[in-house]
């Protein structure tokens, strides 16, 4: 990209956001925001992590394939 866009490597690293090949989800990470929205107030009810993710359809990312 840095090629391309002529912006430094450094600058196009940090604002990159890293993508599941196999689209996994993080669902520990998923969880973590979630408590962390409702300690902000920014989340309302009682939704877990787990109840927003439908597992049938979801694949979770294994801990030894997070980034």
């Amino acid at each position: 990209m840095a090629k391309y866009t002529g912006r430094p490597i450094a600058e196009i690293d940090g604002s990159i956001g890293y993508i599941d090949r196999d689209a996994r989800i993080d669902v520990a990470d998923i969880a973590r925001q979630v408590a962390w929205y409702k300690s902000q107030n920014m989340l309302k009810g009682d939704r877990t992590g787990d109840q927003l993710i439908d597992m049938r359809y979801a694949l979770p990312l294994t801990p030894s394939a997070s980034h």
